[in-house]
């Protein structure tokens, strides 16, 4: 009995090691082979999200081409200064119509505190003897740098008897310029609507041009 109970205890302690041999065997990482499956790996002891070596990568964007720059422009000559005019100016300038009767136009330019010129303009009429009567499609016009600009004017009936002749004022006119426009001239003509005839050729107008200048 006693030799009967020896094997049994021997026959348990034998199953007891075998057991423990085969836990021992499977907490052994030497002996498990297998690589583990996750989404996870460890790195210096941190965890981190393993990246599947499968995984698409990005392709690379084409970068813009580099726009031409626009060849810089040469900056505007600053604007010239104004004229040093000083003191007044005058003139005068006459038609050409080949006959005794012709215009005289007559100017002078007073300088004003600003700068600018008032050009006091008069037309004479000169003429011998001469019957005519008025006019309201009298013509002045100014042309300068900036644009041109036209009048009209009045004229009255004339009777002139004897046969000396003899300038009749027409017309009187004023208008301003800038100094540049007169250092520069401004044309100015005069039209006298005539619609007559005088010795022996016909005149539908007279017309007197020329440049108001400060020379």
């Amino acid at each position: 009995m006693k030799k009967f109970n020896a094997w049994i205890a021997l026959l348990l302690a034998a199953v007891m090691l075998f057991s423990l041999a085969a836990c021992g065997a499977k907490a052994d990482p030497k002996l498990d082979d297998t690589t583990p499956s996750g989404d996870s790996q460890t790195v210096d002891g941190k965890t981190e999200p393993s990246t599947p070596n499968d995984q698409p990568q990005p392709e690379p964007q084409p970068q813009p081409e580099p726009q031409p720059q626009p060849d810089p422009q040469p900056e505007p000559d600053p604007s010239p200064a104004p004229a040093d005019l000083t003191g007044d100016y005058s003139g005068e300038y006459t038609s050409h119509t080949e006959t005794p009767l012709g215009l005289v136009v007559k100017w002078s330019a007073k300088a004003e505190a600003d700068g600018s010129y008032t050009v006091t303009l008069r037309a004479y009429l000169s003429t011998f003897s001469l019957y005519v009567g008025e006019r309201d499609t009298n013509t002045i016009k100014v042309v300068t740098a900036a644009g041109t600009t036209e009048r009209t004017f009045h004229s009255d009936a004339i009777e002139k008897k004897d046969n000396e002749r003899e300038e009749l004022l027409l017309h009187e006119e004023t208008f301003r310029l800038t100094s540049q426009e007169l250092l520069a001239g401004a044309d100015v003509s005069v039209t006298w609507d005539f619609r007559g005839s005088y010795g022996d050729k016909e005149l539908p107008s007279v017309t007197a041009a020329g440049t108001v200048q400060a020379k």
